[in-house]
Formats: structure tokens, sequence, C-alpha cells
């Protein structure tokens, strides 16, 4: 259902999973490093170019402890299992038809992420300049907001790397559908073709 690069090390790794995305036709899920400032983030997504509606690039500058320790020191932590997890979790609420909830995003209050001791990195400035260099390079930031219901660390947007200012295709769940539509499309002719 999905392909994910944890990390971003070379152009190789990147361009055999672009290949891959596209023959399979599924998104791409890609987790920039968490130890990046906001001018490398930007940079590196940027560098790659990737223009496509299927690839969402990730980004968590939150610092927390291990997983398993009550103390100690905080450091950047990787956030792309759990983003996965929760996606696969929503999927698995399938209609009595097998269509997942792809509609709901995976962002927001409804998709909290946890760690021990999570708190922004005290290095990296958030301020709204660096979200909106953010939001222009299309990465969505795991971050710290405030709801009615509490306070969540969670992705802020849900956007693509589509290059369109007004196509849906620059939403994350917009471009799971589309994916999922198309791919259901060439099951059916499959089928009856043969």
């Amino acid at each position: 259902s999905y392909l994910v690069l944890p990390q971003v090390t070379t152009v190789a790794y990147v361009n055999l999973m672009l290949r891959l995305m596209k023959k399979l036709n599924i998104p791409l899920d890609v987790e920039l490093s968490p130890s990046l400032t906001v001018d490398t983030a930007v940079s590196t997504a940027e560098s790659f170019g990737f223009n496509d509606h299927r690839v969402q690039i990730l980004w968590n500058p939150n610092i927390a402890r291990p997983r398993d320790a009550v103390y100690g020191r905080k450091s950047p932590f990787r956030i792309i299992g759990q983003y996965v997890g929760k996606k696969l979790a929503r999927n698995a609420k399938a209609n009595a038809l097998g269509i997942p909830p792809i509609h709901q995003p995976v962002a927001g209050a409804n998709h909290p992420f946890t760690a021990r001791g999570i708190e922004p990195n005290p290095i990296i400035t958030l301020d709204e300049d660096a979200l909106e260099r953010l939001a222009k390079a299309k990465i969505n930031v795991v971050q710290r907001i405030r709801y009615s219901v509490g306070t969540f660390f969670v992705v802020s947007d849900g956007l693509t790397q589509y290059n369109h200012a007004t196509s849906a295709l620059r939403l994350v769940n917009a471009a799971e559908i589309t994916v999922y539509t198309e791919n259901m499309l060439i099951n059916i002719c499959h089928r009856h073709l043969l």
C-alpha cells in the first residue's frame, strides 16, 4: 500500500524509490532527518524536486527520550514508523465493501504522536517565516498544536509534493484517493480482460 523512505541519503536510493512508486502507483512517504535545521530541510526537499502527488515529505523537529528511558538526555528522533502505523490502523477500518477511510488525513488532533518526554527542539525556531518556508517546500512538519480538546504533537499539514496551486492533488488524502481509485480500476479491468 505504501513505500517508505526513512532517510534521504543518496540520489540513487531516491531515484529507485521514485521508479518503484511510479511502477506500483502507490504513495511514497519520505522523512527528512530530524537533526536538520529549517534551512537544510527546505534545501534538501527542494534539491530532490519530487514534484509528484504521490510523494509526501515529513519532518520531525522535536526531541524526546528513548522509548524505555525515564531519565536521560533528549535527542531528535524519527516519526515515520508511527506515521505509517497510524495510516495502516486507519486503513484497517474498511467499510463493508473493503474500502478504507482514506478520505480522513492522518493529521490533526485525531492522530497525535507520542514519545517519552516529547518537546520542541530548543535550537529550532518554528516562527511564522520558518513555517511559511517549510509550507512552500511542501514539508509536513510535526509540531505542537493547541486544540480545544488539548495540546498534541501532530502533522500540521497534509501536503504532497505536487507543484500546483489549486489542484486537490496537493493534499495527501486526495492523492491517496486518486491512487486507490486508479489501482482498483486497473484491477477490475485486468479481471475482466482475463
